[in-house]
């Protein structure tokens, strides 16, 4: 295929590898309360009644974010793995973990 001229590969791609994340992180959220995990640390909290009228995308964003503030000392400068269970909020780390 051709575009303005310039011929477009279909297995042109580079993939992004950063080797083995040094930390894993886990987030989860409800329409109530958020967690997180590494290793046998936790934290958790209640959502407040303005939080908990966002949707469910929003909530696992936003218990990831908690999540991030309450680790950032173990996670700063660290390769993080973070598994979360929200398909729409793991696109949207994704896209912005490589600037899409």
């Amino acid at each position: 295929m051709t575009l303005n001229g310039v011929t477009a590969l279909p297995t042109a791609y580079n993939l992004i590898k950063y080797g083995d994340p040094q930390v894993t992180m886990t987030t989860d959220a409800s329409v109530i309360r958020w967690g997180c995990c590494i290793d046998a640390v936790t934290s958790e909290g209640n959502w407040s009644p303005e939080e908990a009228q966002h949707d469910i995308n929003y909530l696992e964003m936003l218990a990831a974010f908690l999540a991030l503030k309450f680790f950032s000392s173990v996670v700063q400068g660290k390769h993080l793995k973070l598994l979360v269970d929200n398909t729409t909020a793991v696109t949207t780390i994704n896209q912005m973990a490589l600037g899409i």
